[in-house]
């Protein structure tokens, strides 16, 4: 497969509460499912081969919701995460703006992560490829999957050609 543009969706804990959190991913994996034939949008799990299914996308959305309304707060309003399991775990560093975007090796086509949903006590991290489309044709149909509504979400674009964006969902 090659990997032309991931695209990564970012939420802070300290801006969101877990409710927030988990709905605005709700929403999310609801419009990227249901524009799939735009993207056809694949993810890593765990370390794991590429999975490149709509059916599967939808089921690791649900799952991560569902996980988000199980996490506990402690008294500060921090998330208590001592139960996340191993499709879950932490992987990408967290910078001033957000998440590191993962990097795409122009040499071998890899995509730079391990872990397409990651849950930490900072905030989450979702990754997701296409090989449909460079960032630049993403950055002009992205509306047709997310519409007029915006979710509040941060994200980035790179691809191989070296194009990289910053945009709110």
């Amino acid at each position: 497969m090659e990997h032309k543009t991931v695209v990564g969706f970012y939420l802070p804990s300290d801006e969101f509460t877990l409710d927030q959190v988990a709905d605005k991913v709700a929403e999310l994996g609801k419009r990227l499912v249901q524009e799939w034939h735009l993207y056809n949008w694949g993810f890593r799990e765990a370390g794991g081969d590429f999975v490149v299914d709509q059916m599967a996308l939808d089921q690791k959305f649900r799952s991560l919701v569902q996980l988000l309304r199980s996490v506990g707060v402690d008294e500060d309003g921090g998330w208590i995460l001592t139960n996340v399991p191993a499709s879950f775990t932490p992987e990408p560093e967290i910078k001033d703006r957000g998440f590191d975007v993962p990097a795409i090796d122009l040499e071998e086509g890899r995509i730079e992560f391990e872990n397409s949903f990651s849950v930490r006590d900072d905030g989450i991290a979702i990754y997701l490829n296409t090989e449909q489309c460079y960032s630049s044709e993403i950055e002009t149909r992205l509306g047709n999957v997310l519409g007029s509504t915006p979710i509040g979400i941060a994200a980035d674009m790179n691809d191989v050609e070296g194009d990289y964006f910053e945009f709110e969902v």
